[in-house]
């Protein structure tokens, strides 16, 4: 776990929801695994790297199109 202040969890919190009011705004859907990875961020429970990873991994798991 990383160790955030009230306010580092809050700045967290707010860019999550804009990152993911911008891919929706494109007319995008984020995967569910994406928003999952996205609120362990914002939760304060993993890192950006820890989230890159994740995202990568989905991505090699993923079916392809």
């Amino acid at each position: 776990n990383v160790c955030m202040t009230k306010e580092q969890l809050l700045r967290r919190k707010r860019a999550v929801a804009a990152a993911i009011g911008s891919v929706r705004a494109e007319g995008l859907e984020p995967s569910k695994e994406t928003i999952e990875h996205l609120e362990k961020y914002a939760q304060g429970q993993a890192d950006i790297d820890d989230i890159m990873q994740l995202t990568l991994e989905d991505i090699k798991h993923s079916p392809k199109a």
